[in-house]
């Protein structure tokens, strides 16, 4: 069956249309109805052409979202692809760091293009196939700042890859209007990780990784994630996750270099082969190759997974933590900032359950208060150990007392009184890296096990321990484990340091007073070393503290 010309001309009008191969991401992509999307993937993943295709759907009234399309009566009708730079004339691929232009151009039917862009004129006009005005696609670069992009409403915006967290603010009031949505691609890389971690892939609600960037965080963190996973976050953002072996082209390239090299060549390989420069440097190749970031973003804890380290009080201590464990408490202390108090429990196995917090301001509560409200919170609890910043052992020239000795006088009085067990609080060890060491280790050891109680060492060898040492935070330390995910390193604050210049080594204070009372309390040998239980067997779990199966 032969084509006549009109068929052949319209077949070839709409040939960088059809000649798009349709991945799962892209499914996950054009079906997602969040106001926010973000897709973070490997280099030459193909996101921008993913894009690309999802905006022309949306022009030509296809797209399987139907508040995605653009219909007759729509007032606002310009969409907004912003990236580093502005695209130049003609789309040269190879001349300009913009690759919006040329894929959306590649994709896009000519017959459907009213008015290119210009030198002067960054704005497409294309003819509407659903009927009603002209539809706009207009390109801005970062660098033309938040104020020229202000005063009008857009139906959606695109960012490619970085942008500066102004001028993404700036974007947000531009979609009122319309109700519009705003889709993020990344590729990470190194150095330049910023904003985007806290506040958009920390707070998305949805999930979506291929299973391919599954069996990377399994492998290489030990993680594992169901393909779609849901968080606590109420906030409208899906983030989808790729990577490069993901894209379909690979496959041919693959077989192509077969036949040049005169060996069977499997799409991996084809790719480490043009990674290979990576290879050296795994945090790299997460990011180059996965669109993993999160273990280059500064954070002082890489390994710290809520959804595992996170676990339900009620669910495994719904009659209250064991008595007859170890249990221990830390103070950071502060003249003006609010305190940071936790309390911990060692179990016979070595795990560490980090189970209440406090977090009191001593702009408003006096020590007194602070003090028996600790004392009240502990309970008829024993502690082996109560350890306290050594900011607190320095005299007050009003009493003569540390905060450290009135904290032991209170804690002696209140016992008189028949509230709390006592205390005795002494400074904690500032000098060494123990404390985070051990910290790290227990994280790591939790992603391998799972879940509490279920730390048996199953594959023993010579001088590793029957139990692995864990460690949990339950629900009932908000504050301990929003430290956890926020504190990391100070960042340089400018684009070019982070790319000249070493990550800086010292952490940020901010987020950092919880985490130091644990680090602080895990340097101590009654915690770091408590297997004090020398079972032999699998622990039982009284009935009286364990209920509930899990």
């Amino acid at each position: 069956m032969s084509l006549s010309e009109l068929e052949k001309s319209e077949l070839n009008n709409w040939g960088g249309f059809l000649s798009f191969i349709p991945t799962k991401p892209y499914m996950w992509l054009t079906n997602c109805h969040a106001k926010t999307i973000c897709i973070y993937s490997g280099n030459q993943f193909g996101k921008t052409d993913m894009l690309a295709m999802d905006y022309i759907l949306r022009i030509i009234g296809k797209h399987p979202v139907p508040w995605k399309n653009v219909h007759p009566t729509d007032s606002i009708r310009t969409f907004r692809f912003a990236s580093e730079v502005l695209p130049v004339l003609g789309g040269d691929e190879s001349g300009s760091k913009n690759t919006q232009y040329p894929a959306f151009k590649r994709r896009l039917p000519p017959s459907l293009i009213k008015r290119d862009i210009t030198g002067d004129n960054k704005t497409m006009t294309i003819r509407s196939l659903a009927g009603g005005p002209d539809i706009f696609v207009e390109f801005v670069a970062y660098s033309q700042g938040t104020g020229s992009q202000a005063g009008v409403q857009r139906r959606s915006v695109w960012l490619d890859e970085s942008a500066p967290r102004s001028f993404f603010d700036e974007q947000i009031p531009r979609l009122l209007a319309a109700d519009g949505d705003l889709l993020y691609t990344m590729t990470p890389e190194p150095g330049l990780i910023g904003w985007e971690f806290d506040e958009l892939y920390e707070r998305a609600s949805v999930y979506i990784r291929t299973e391919t960037v599954l069996k990377r965080l399994k492998e290489r963190f030990g993680e594992v994630h169901p393909l779609v996973e849901k968080s606590n976050s109420f906030e409208d953002i899906t983030v989808i996750m790729a990577a490069t072996d993901d894209n379909p082209i690979y496959v041919d390239l693959a077989a192509k270099r077969s036949l040049r090299i005169g060996r069977e060549l499997s799409p991996e390989d084809y790719i480490r082969d043009k990674l290979r420069l990576f290879d050296a440097d795994e945090d790299v190749m997460d990011a180059r190759r996965y669109g993993l970031f999160r273990h280059l973003s500064g954070k002082i804890f890489k390994t710290f997974t809520p959804q595992v380290h996170r676990i339900e009080h009620n669910k495994y201590f719904d009659q209250g933590v064991p008595h007859d464990w170890r249990h221990a408490r830390g103070i950071d202390f502060h003249t003006h900032n609010p305190w940071a108090v936790v309390w911990l429990a060692v179990s016979p196995q070595d795990e560490i359950f980090i189970y209440a917090e406090y977090e009191p301001s001593p702009e408003r509560e006096t020590t007194w208060d602070c003090a028996k409200t600790i004392a009240a919170r502990s309970g008829d609890y024993r502690f082996i150990l109560d350890l306290i910043d050594p900011l607190a052992q320095e005299k007050q020239p009003n009493t003569g007392r540390s905060p450290a000795e009135d904290l032991n006088i209170l804690f002696s009085t209140f016992y008189k009184e028949h509230l709390g067990t006592g205390a005795y609080w002494q400074s904690w060890d500032t000098k060494n890296e123990r404390g985070m060491d051990e910290f790290r280790k227990r994280l790591a050891n939790s992603l391998k096990v799972g879940k509490p109680f279920n730390n048996r060492n199953t594959v023993l060898a010579p001088g590793e321990p029957l139990w692995l040492p864990t460690i949990w935070i339950t629900d009932h330390c908000p504050k301990v484990i929003e430290s956890m995910k926020n504190w990391r390193r100070e960042e340089w604050k400018d684009r070019n340091s982070k790319l000249t210049k070493d990550e800086k080594d010292k952490p940020q204070q901010k987020w950092s007073h919880f985490c130091r009372a644990i680090e602080c309390l895990l340097k101590r040998d009654e915690i770091s070393k408590a297997q004090w239980g020398g079972l032999k067997r699998d622990p039982q779990k009284p009935k009286r503290y364990f209920e509930r199966a899990y």
